[in-house]
């Protein structure tokens, strides 16, 4: 948490450092954001009522939809707990492709374990919505705690393959026993059935990731399932690897790929922030 200096500047001083989130746009200098960064949890008020204000959030209103997306970047370098709840007010609210929402995602995360109860007092019931916000929010948190291993469980019940890929983004090993569960029903109910490759690759890869192994029946159906590729899969997988600059589009239709989706390369990011734009271009 960042050293409180309300005492230190004016009201007047405040708002005219924080007025150059309108003044700038896309390009808020770095003088600038330093500035209001040195403000400490003096500018946390007025910083978060710009990031609540839904008029903001349009590219035509002052500041052209950046005002609130750096105020929420700041926020995160300030680090101030007052912030937090409205913080995830908003992130309910937000559109999830809009890059507000990423910049909030962005800045929840920077609390480290200080967002964990705020985060699960916005939580209705396990059936609420928000868990899908809230499990991507938890997934990327540097921190490891029983709370957040629950929330990306219940997750992954509702929800096995971007579940599945979650847990392996956290990295938390205890989760292996529930997706062998997970991946043991699939297989069963598969009987051979290619509707069921990608939650079944999915699993087996997460299992993987966490420091877990296939048995020889799991690495069998696996192995079946990915050779029931079509051609164009194969040739897209080999174009991947090279990382042509022409075939990513492809990949994102062929892998069945939302933007808010976990990107395809494993990197744990969403895929709006990781690959999309260089695959649409």
């Amino acid at each position: 948490m960042s050293e409180n200096k309300s005492s230190t500047y004016t009201d007047e001083e405040i708002e005219a450092r924080i007025n150059a989130l309108f003044e700038h746009g896309e390009s808020l200098d770095h003088e600038s954001r330093r500035r209001i960064v040195e403000l400490g949890e003096a500018a946390t008020p007025r910083l978060v009522a710009i990031v609540q204000d839904k008029r903001l959030w349009d590219d035509q209103a002052p500041g052209e939809g950046f005002a609130p997306i750096y105020a929420a970047e700041i926020l995160g370098e300030l680090r101030d707990e007052e912030a937090l709840s409205p913080l995830f007010d908003v992130l309910r609210e937000v559109d999830p492709d809009a890059i507000l929402d990423d910049a909030i995602t962005d800045s929840i995360r920077a609390f480290g374990q200080d967002a964990i109860k705020p985060g699960l007092r916005k939580l209705d019931s396990w059936d609420d919505p928000f868990l899908e916000d809230l499990a991507y929010v938890f997934s990327g948190l540097p921190v490891r705690h029983e709370k957040i291993l629950q929330v990306l469980l219940k997750y992954f019940v509702k929800n096995p393959v971007p579940g599945a890929e979650l847990l392996a983004n956290y990295g938390d090993p205890t989760a292996i026993d529930a997706l062998e569960v997970a991946l043991d029903r699939y297989i069963v109910a598969a009987a051979g059935d290619p509707k069921y490759r990608r939650p079944i690759i999915t699993l087996a890869e997460s299992i993987e990731a966490l420091g877990g192994e296939l048995t020889e029946e799991e690495h069998r159906v696996v192995e079946d399932l990915k050779s029931l590729r079509t051609r164009s899969e194969e040739v897209l997988d080999k174009l991947a690897k090279k990382k042509a600059p022409d075939d990513s589009a492809t990949v994102k239709n062929a892998r069945d790929i939302g933007r808010n989706d976990p990107c395809w390369c494993g990197s744990g990011k969403k895929y709006k922030r990781c690959h999309w734009a260089e695959d649409n271009r």
